[in-house]
């Protein structure tokens, strides 16, 4: 992720995740990239795909990312970097 955030730009960005599963390793080892650039995430958490989703959960619940609202196991959060209203 951070070779097409550098290659594309992106100084920020609004991310819709749903890849069954693999959103664990997008939060576990991207974290750092999604902080830095990503406002508005929008994660469809499968719990029974991984066994890091709970890690998951836990590192962006640590994270300046603010869960604002959870529909049916999809999460959205807003990056306090971006969203200092919160």
């Amino acid at each position: 992720m951070a070779d097409i955030v550098h290659n594309y730009d992106l100084n920020k960005f609004v991310i819709i995740v749903d890849i069954e599963g693999g959103e664990s390793d997008l939060i576990n080892n991207e974290l750092d990239v999604l902080e830095k650039n990503c406002e508005i995430a929008i994660i469809e958490f499968h719990e029974g795909y991984s066994s890091g989703v709970k890690k998951a959960k836990k590192n962006i619940n640590n994270s300046t990312f603010e869960l604002i609202e959870c529909v049916e196991g999809i999460n959205v959060y807003f990056n306090k970097k971006y969203h200092s209203e919160i």
